[in-house]
Order: C-alpha cells, then structure tokens, then sequence
C-alpha cells in the first residue's frame, strides 16, 4: 500500500512539472535580429508602428482617389488589418527594426469604379514591401521595396475608428 502512494505521489509530481509555463521564446524574424517579445508586442519596436491607426498618403507616387472614408491600416500583434477604399483587407506581417513583410493579404471582392484601381495599386505595392521606417519629423509609416524606395506612405491618424471585421 506505502509503494502504491509513492508511486501515485511521484506520478504527480512528474505531472505538476511537467505542465509548468515554459518562459517566451524568442522569435526569429528574417534571420536579421531576434527581437524580444512582451507579452504579444515586440519590444524594441516604435511605440507608434502598432496600435496605431495609419491613413494612407500616398502609394507609389499615384494622386490619390478620394475614397468614401480614410483609407487606413492598423499593425497589431503580428496582424494587419484596413480599409482600402472599396474594400477591408486583413493579413498578418513580420518585422524587426528595419525589415518588413507582409504575408497572406486578403480583401473582401466588392468592385467600386473610382476606387478600385488605386486599390489594386495599394495591394501589389504592400507585396513587395521588405523594409519600414518612421520619419521621426512627420511620424509618416513610409513602407520600402528591396531597394529602400517607398512604395506606401501612411500618417498617423488621430481618429481611432473601430478595427474592420475579417472579410
């Protein structure tokens, strides 16, 4: 009987450590620099690049087309989210302090005359986007291809409208 409550108590004592929070790994990201994470943010990232609600000022050196509403993005936690125009879109991203990618972009079909050509415009530009910066005067999110040119400028907005629903 003393074996059989040994064994029960070691059993759950295996079991109780081995269910202990493993600490946060440390994620890789374009094998640039492993930024730290805390909590779901990265850490060494500009306060203003996420949680930030960016409109759109200007997408590769085309006027842009008066839309209904703001075009926008909000960068959070890894997921991207926006109105284009015409139409929400959603996809995730990775970034360090320099790089920057976004990956699966998906928009909703709806077809606007004016709007939906500058959109096509804006999402093909956001695909080759591989670096970031924020100027540190205007506080613009200006988005770069390989070569370091802008394709995508944004301005911090001061209206906090509601995130888009996934389309």
């Amino acid at each position: 009987m003393m074996m059989k409550k040994r064994i029960v108590a070691l059993s759950t004592l295996i079991l109780l450590l081995g269910c202990q929070a493993t600490p946060p790994v440390k994620a890789r990201v374009f094998g640039v620099q492993t930024p730290t994470m805390t909590g779901n943010v990265y850490a060494d990232a500009p306060p203003t690049l996420e949680k930030t609600v960016w409109r759109l000022r200007n997408v590769a050196k085309h006027a842009l087309v008066p839309a209904d509403k703001d075009i926008t993005i909000r960068l959070e936690n890894g997921k991207a989210s926006g109105y284009a125009g015409c139409n929400l879109f959603n996809g995730s991203y990775q970034f360090d302090n320099e790089r920057f990618v976004f990956q699966r972009l998906a928009a909703s079909t709806q077809f606007c005359m004016l709007t939906s050509p500058q959109e096509k415009i804006l999402f093909k530009s956001l695909e080759k986007v591989r670096f970031w910066r924020i100027d540190p005067q205007t506080l613009y999110l200006q988005l770069l291809d390989q070569h370091k040119l802008i394709l995508v400028e944004y301005e911090a907005s001061t209206k906090r409208p509601p995130l888009p629903t996934t389309p």
